[in-house]
């Protein structure tokens, strides 16, 4: 995965098909602030997914259960 200069970046996640409709948090770790020493002062790159009913018909490809980021 490329890191803009700025930090941004942008991964593909797939949700497995066993996954029911609701509210996920997607944690993404592997930064050298992941490990901190206390609790007010950590840093951490994360998003809320809403993982949606499955849609009447075909389901788009990687993505069986549907799925938006909020």
């Amino acid at each position: 995965m490329r890191v803009a200069r700025d930090g941004r970046f942008q991964v593909t996640v797939r949700i497995p098909s066993g996954t029911g409709p609701g509210t996920l948090y997607l944690r993404v770790s592997g930064s050298l602030f992941d490990d901190c020493d206390d609790t007010n002062s950590c840093v951490g790159y994360g998003v809320w997914l809403t993982v949606l009913p499955p849609a009447t018909g075909a389901a788009a490809p990687g993505f069986p259960s549907g799925a938006s980021s909020t």
